[in-house]
Formats: structure tokens, C-alpha cells, sequence
């Protein structure tokens, strides 16, 4: 590999990590969740991303000494990519949506709610 190839690669993958799901990963998590239930899916949504890097750990070794380096790199770079293709498929933002997670219409509702303001997301201002 090219000395050039060599610095450039791994700058972008750490550019392009640092500008995309690095720096959002915990923040789109948090927003996906009711107040309730947020912490705990924070916790599974952690547990899940060490899990993968475990699952790397433990394949990268077997796909290298089966397939070699080159193969090993273009096998494991499908599961990104997949995932890449889901997600602009999909495209799911929840800071453009219109309802709270928290005032939906299945949202279990405690005692002093009554109490609480309501946050409207598309306009940001509390309400009582």
C-alpha cells in the first residue's frame, strides 16, 4: 500500500466518523425514546454497539486466516454499507417530527403529568 494511501484512509474514516454517527450515535438514541423508557434504551443501544465490536474482534481474526486481508476487509465492509443503504432509505430525523414521544397517544401517563408543561417539538415552547 501507497504511504499516501496509508495516511489518507484512516484520516478519512475517522473525518467521516467524527462528522456522522460518532458524534450522533447516543444523541439519535436518546431522541428516539420516551422519558420512561430512555435510560434503559440508551443501555440496550450501548449493549448492542459493544456486542458488534466484540462479534468484530472475535470474525476479524477467522475471516483474515480463511480469506486473507484484502477479502477480509471487502466481506466486513458489506455490513456498513448495508447499513448505510437502510438508513438513506429510510431517513428517519426525530428532531423534524411533529409529535413528542412523550405526549403519544399509547404514552403511559402518571399522576402528576397534569402538572407538567406539554413540549410541541415544531414550534419548541411549552404549553400548560
Amino acid at each position: 500500500m501507497p504511504l499516501w494511501l496509508a495516511v489518507v484512509v484512516p484520516s478519512l474514516f475517522i473525518l467521516f466518523h467524527s462528522g456522522g454517527p460518532g458524534a450522533n450515535g447516543k444523541s439519535l438514541s436518546s431522541l428516539s425514546f420516551r422519558s420512561e423508557l430512555r435510560a434503559g434504551a440508551n443501555g440496550i443501544i450501548g449493549a448492542l454497539g459493544s456486542t458488534g465490536a466484540a462479534i468484530g474482534l472475535l470474525v476479524f481474526p477467522l475471516f483474515r486466516e480463511n480469506y486473507g486481508l484484502e477479502k477480509t476487509f471487502l466481506i466486513l465492509s458489506i455490513v456498513p454499507l448495508v447499513a448505510s443503504i437502510i438508513c438513506f432509505v429510510i431517513k428517519w430525523d426525530p428532531t423534524r417530527t411533529t409529535t413528542n414521544p412523550d405526549n403519544e397517544a399509547g404514552a403511559p401517563q402518571f399522576k402528576d403529568d397534569a402538572v407538567l408543561p406539554v413540549l410541541d417539538p415544531a414550534i419548541g415552547k411549552a404549553s400548560r
